[in-house]
Parts: structure tokens; C-alpha cells; sequence
């Protein structure tokens, strides 16, 4: 089939959403699909990235480095794209993005069926009342539409996938997210060396991440700590660790490759404090299979991981002291790490075939 993924956001811009993305279209790619991008950064421009081609069109209008919006005229322009190259169906993927939103409605122009993801479990959190009430606007206008009039909807955890109901969506899908392939677990453990991975921005964590080191420390245990991540609470997150007095103490890496990012894990300890509407986590995944383990607060990627048997920690409450308490536990008898035989069925090979499933059913439809 030919199938073309419309999107915000693409490599190589760093984010669990963007790799799902990514393995999705290399995927497809590996079983015969003829699959192209069509995305928006900052520069517009073509590439390939392995045997996809990748369109990139200018973004405009980037609000809190999430969300931008295409150039006027993007609407026609792929309309005319998809009927010129004899499109068979659209992906798209998080009910806010404005490409999602034009991708429906390029299936509709051209009728050529739309699978939409979801990536989210709930309304975007946000302590400032005008950016949550936007969202919130956005959601129930613009992400409805996506929701209730794509062909099918596929969600990466069963709570998206209420969500996703709620808002409109016909019988959602759950389709998981996923992993590589499983390397061999690490034979050295170092479960005192906790990793924060994820943007800078309010809701990830990152202040919490520095807060539970400090307390650690303070209460004698000799833990260090890096931050995998770039965004605009940089300054703030280098403030705090001068005022925590963990200058010698967290290492600072900024925006990591993939490649990075699991070596950082490997066998450590990922602590993940996000309260934000995650549908997910793919880091998560990322950290067992790198023989990490993992403390993090209620999610659904975290209950669920955590209810398979994996060496996955979940708070019983979203605070500091809840945290702070599960990982003493944590430290003091730490679980084995994830097996191969834990984690075959979260590899992207079986997500893959999965999809594929999807693709043929909207065909047929």
C-alpha cells in the first residue's frame, strides 16, 4: 500500500512521540508499504530517512516548543499530494496537532481512509489557567473532530483509549507502544545512578527528579543523578541545582540521541515523576530493557509494566515524600532486571504486524 504519515513532528527532533512515529514508518517500510512523511520543522526542505522519503514544511507560530502550525495553504497543497501520488491511507497521530487535524480533512477531500493515534490519556496539564484552558478549547473542538471523524482509531494504552472515547472516537483500538528488539541485560547494576529523561518543561518532573536526589543525599545514601533533556525550564533546572547544592552531584547532558540515551540507562535507575497526561511513557520500555529499573508515579505505561512483573516501582501517591519513601523501598532490595522472554511482546516486530492488520481492515472497509 502507499501510505502517508501527517504529522507535527518528526526526527530529528528527540521525544517518545516522534520515535513511535518513526518505527511506525520504517516499519511499514520493512514489510513492502511504500510510506513518505509529511511533517513541519523549522526549515522546510526533503530528505530521506532510510527508504521513507520525509516533505518537510516551514512551521509557524511554535507555542511552548509543542505545538506549531503549517503555512497557509498546507490543506490544498496536500490534498493535491495525496491524489497525485494515489495515496491509500493516512496516518496521523495526537488529536491536537494541527496536522492531524488536516489530515482528516484531506481524507475526507480525497477519501482515502485515516488511522489516527492517540498519544494522550487525558486534557494537557498546565499551571498557567490560559494555556490550560486553551487546550482544553482545542480538545473539544479541533481534537474531536480528529477523533470522532478518522476511519479508525488506535490509542497506546487503555486509558487513551477512554479518552479517546470520550471525546468522540468509534470503538478505539489499544495499540501499545513499543521497543527494539531486547540486547542482553547488563551484568554491572547501579541502581544509586538515577537518570531523569524527558523535556524541560513544567509537568515532566525534573524539578521533582532534583528534589528526591537531594533528600537522598541528605539522608546519607551516596546517589548521583543525570538529566537527559533540553526545553525551556533549562535555566530553572540549572538554578535549582545550584540551590540543592548538587553541582557535583547531577550531570547536565541536554538533548541526547536515542543511542545516548539508552547507554545512560543501562543497568541504572530511571526515576520518572510526570504528571502530565502521558498516554504511555515509551521511556519506560526504553529503561527495563536496558536492565534499568524504574521509580516512577502512577501512568498507565507504569501500572501496567509494573502488573506484567517487570522491575517497575509506581508510588501510590503523585508527591515527593511518596516518591522519596518508593525508592528507599527501591534501593533496598532492588528487582531483578526485565528478561527477553518479559519483553518480546513489546518489541516494534509485533507492533508492526499489528498495525498492518489495521491498515488492511480500513482498506477493505
Amino acid at each position: 500500500m502507499k501510505v502517508a504519515v501527517i504529522t507535527n513532528t518528526y526526527p530529528p527532533r528527540i521525544g517518545g512521540l516522534e520515535q513511535h512515529i518513526q518505527h511506525l514508518a520504517l516499519g511499514l517500510a520493512q514489510l513492502g508499504h511504500s510510506v513518505s512523511v509529511l511533517t513541519l520543522s523549522s526549515h522546510s526542505g526533503q530528505h530521506c530517512d532510510g527508504a521513507v522519503p520525509v516533505l518537510v514544511g516551514k512551521s509557524n507560530f511554535p507555542i511552548e516548543d509543542v505545538v506549531s502550525f503549517p503555512a497557509p495553504g498546507t490543506l490544498n497543497r496536500i490534498t493535491k499530494w495525496i491524489t497525485t501520488n494515489q495515496i491509500d491511507v493516512i496516518s496521523t497521530h495526537t488529536r491536537f496537532f494541527p496536522m492531524s487535524y488536516i489530515g482528516i480533512r484531506v481524507g475526507e477531500k480525497t477519501d482515502t481512509p485515516v488511522i489516527h493515534t492517540e498519544h494522550g490519556a487525558g486534557y494537557v496539564q498546565n499551571n498557567s489557567m490560559v494555556i490550560a484552558a486553551g487546550s482544553r478549547l482545542v480538545d473539544n473542538t479541533m481534537g474531536r473532530y480528529v477523533l470522532s471523524h478518522a476511519s479508525k482509531v488506535l490509542a497506546v494504552s487503555e486509558e487513551s483509549a477512554q479518552f479517546a472515547q470520550r471525546l468522540g472516537a468509534q470503538s478505539p483500538s489499544v495499540f501499545y507502544n513499543a521497543i527494539d528488539p531486547i540486547e542482553p541485560a547488563p551484568e554491572i547494576f547501579r541502581p544509586q545512578h538515577f537518570v531523569f529523561v524527558g523535556r524541560l518543561v513544567e509537568g515532566k518532573g525534573w524539578d521533582t527528579f532534583l528534589d528526591l536526589i537531594a533528600q537522598l543525599r541528605s539522608s546519607g545514601l551516596n546517589v548521583d543523578g543525570e538529566v537527559l533533556g533540553d526545553g525551556p525550564d533549562m535555566a530553572k533546572l540549572q538554578q535549582s541545582i545550584d540551590r540543592l547544592h548538587l553541582r557535583h552531584f547531577i550531570q547536565v547532558r541536554g538533548e541526547c540521541s536515542h543511542s545516548e540515551v539508552t547507554a545512560a540507562l543501562r543497568a541504572s535507575t530511571l526515576i520518572y515523576p510526570s504528571t502530565l497526561s502521558e498516554g504511555f511513557g515509551i521511556v519506560l520500555l526504553e529503561a527495563v530493557s536496558a536492565g534499568a529499573g524504574v521509580v516512577a508515579y502512577s501512568t498507565p505505561g507504569s501500572v501496567m509494566l509494573s502488573a506484567e512483573g517487570l522491575p517497575v516501582v509506581v508510588t501510590p501517591q503523585r508527591t515527593l515524600s511518596a516518591l522519596y519513601r518508593a525508592t528507599l523501598e527501591y534501593l533496598q532490595s532492588v528487582p531483578a532486571a526485565a528478561t527477553k522472554q518479559q519483553l518480546q511482546r513489546w518489541t516494534w516486530p509485533t507492533r508492526i504486524r499489528e498495525y498492518d492488520q489495521y491498515l488492511h481492515a480500513v482498506v477493505r472497509s
